[in-house]
């Protein structure tokens, strides 16, 4: 059961969660850790990363993990749609 408290990060934890977002989650959506065309694909390759983080870092919850892959997934999604527009 996740710990309510855990809700807030600290400024280590942010800047913690924020590099891995930008540097592994954004790579995994978009294709370019993978390979693959696209984003959507891109399940099982976040399902690994986000188990591995939550791992190495158990005082970041792995709720606020998955709630911040979900807005970058939906900026993808967005940027995508704007592009073939």
């Amino acid at each position: 059961m996740e710990k309510l408290e855990q809700r807030s990060l600290s400024a280590e934890q942010q800047e913690t969660l924020e590099n891995f977002l930008e540097n592994e989650i954004r790579g995994i959506c978009t294709g370019e850790k993978t390979g693959e065309l696209e984003g959507s694909e891109c399940s099982d390759s976040l399902e690994d990363a986000v188990s591995g983080f939550v791992a190495e870092h158990p005082d970041i919850s792995e709720r606020e993990v998955w709630n911040r892959v979900i807005e970058i997934r939906k900026e993808i999604e967005d940027m995508n749609l704007e592009k073939a527009a």
